[in-house]
């Protein structure tokens, strides 16, 4: 959250696009991936959201599966990239679509 403040603070008319983390084929990673770190994501952006900021979140977990993953368990091979590419391009639309986005130098 802090780097989320000082980006706020030192871009003017920042929008930005956090996503949540993949999911892990660890179990105990997975486990706190799903239960810990993302609902922790998710509450940062609606607090945010709250206080007018432009945010809106990337939402990977759910939407990349096991099977994306290279192996390693963690890093996404290609097909997960392309999960991913496709999640990160529905936030960009999301933001459009409620104004968050706009030409640079441009702030309303």
């Amino acid at each position: 959250d802090k780097l989320l403040e000082r980006l706020f603070n030192q871009i003017h008319c920042v929008t930005i696009v956090l996503f949540t983390l993949l999911p892990n084929a660890d179990p105990t990673a997975d486990d706190r991936i799903r239960t810990i770190v993302n609902p922790k994501y998710r509450a940062i952006i609606e607090a945010r959201r709250r206080k007018g900021q432009r945010i809106v979140l990337s939402d990977m977990y759910p939407n990349v599966t096991k099977d994306g993953l290279g192996p390693d368990g963690t890093h996404p091979m290609d097909i997960g990239y392309q999960g991913m590419a496709l999640v990160w391009y529905e936030a960009v639309v999301e933001a459009e679509g409620k104004g968050m986005l706009r030409p640079l130098g441009v702030c309303t």
